[in-house]
């Protein structure tokens, strides 16, 4: 479990992220943002 995913810290462990829950849930609002995040932080991103 990822406590602060806003921290991008799975980015520098190497880690993948799954993002799960009930639909409605939020989870496409939330993949945009994390991979906008890491733009701001020229990562690069996979959708």
């Amino acid at each position: 479990m990822i406590v602060n995913p806003a921290s991008m810290g799975f980015v520098s462990a190497d880690a993948n992220l799954s993002i799960t829950g009930a639909r409605g849930a939020g989870k496409t609002y939330l993949s945009c943002v994390l991979g906008a995040e890491e733009c701001k932080q020229t990562l690069r991103t996979c959708y």
